[in-house]
Parts: C-alpha cells; structure tokens; sequence
C-alpha cells in the first residue's frame, strides 16, 4: 500500500509541479508552534462573519466532474498556465485514504478546495498540495477561511509544521500565504 501510495503522491506531484519549472516555485512553511494565539484569533475574527453559511468537506467519488470544473475555473483568473487534472487521476486521489481532497461551499455554491497531505517521509509535516478558490471569491478573505480550516484539520492530526509551494510569479498567492505566516524555506 505504501508503494501505491508513494506513487500516487507522485503522480499528484508531478501533476501539479507540471505547470511550471521548480525554479518558478518557493518552498514555503509554517510552524505550527508559531501560531500565536493571539494571531490565530485574530484570524478567526476576520472571517468569523464568512464561516457561517460555509462549508467545507472531503470529496467523494461523485464529486469527480466539480471538482475537475473547478480547478478549471480556478487557474482562469491566474497568469499561470494549467494543466488539466485528468477525471481518472483525480478518481485515485479521492480514493486514497492519505490523501484528502476538501471542497469548500457557501449555499451549495462551489468556492474552492485544496488538496492536502501527510509527508510520507515526515507524518509530522502537513503540506497543503494546491489551494485554489474561484475567481469570484478571491479577495473576499475565503481563502484565509480555507487556510484557518486546514489548520484545524491538521491541528486534530498532531502536525507540526505545514508545507506549501507558490509560484514565485504568483503575487497575490505568495502574498496571501506570506499573510498566513508561512515563511521561505528556500
């Protein structure tokens, strides 16, 4: 199962690592221990208002073809060329029990997701693979509501440090996840 799963982190990787060069991307982190309280407050302050009608859950099997349609729609409002995630690839990685594909929903309305996982090398370490909210959302603070909600997801998992790559041409990305504390690595 652990070759299944490597491979398939792989192949999610290669996927996504597919539309740039690794030289386009920084590594970023963020220590969960740095997470002041008082920060993490403030935080769910500011979206505290957002967090009422929203909702966010793990994909299923019959969200295969939302999913695709919103990753889609997603990359339109970036300058970054996309690939787009084949229906069977995206089939395996909600299958895959390491892996956690989370759909976020305001009224049944589709907002955005992330794809996100335990370092197979490090179970420790949370990476958040891709983080993506549609262009009609974006500013509007539902991508820190996301990013609060995958802290608590991987809080209740013990994690003490998440992960994350962002394009180096990807202003507004690098700025939102810089304002998330997430710091270069490298």
């Amino acid at each position: 199962m652990d070759l299944f799963r490597n491979a398939l982190i792989k192949l999610i990787t290669d996927t996504l690592e597919s539309l740039k060069n690794d030289s386009d991307y920084i590594q970023m982190r963020l220590l969960v221990a740095n997470i002041s309280s008082d920060f993490e407050k403030s935080l769910k302050a500011k979206i505290k208002q957002k967090n009422a009608q929203i909702k966010v859950r793990e994909a299923n099997l019959s969200d295969v073809d939302k999913f695709v349609k919103i990753y889609k729609e997603t990359w339109k409002s970036t300058a970054m060329h996309s690939h787009p995630v084949p229906t069977e690839i995206m089939k395996r990685i909600i299958k895959d029990p390491h892996i956690h594909v989370l759909l976020m929903e305001k009224n049944k309305e589709n907002m955005g997701f992330a794809i996100i996982h335990r370092s197979e090398h490090d179970l420790k370490i949370g990476i958040i693979d891709i983080l993506g909210i549609l262009p009609q959302y974006q500013g509007k603070g539902y991508g820190t509501t996301l990013g609060v909600l995958i802290w608590d997801f991987f809080k209740k998992k013990e994690i003490k440090e998440l992960r994350c790559r962002v394009s180096a041409k990807n202003k507004k990305a690098l700025s939102f996840i810089t304002n998330l504390g997430f710091e270069v690595i490298y």
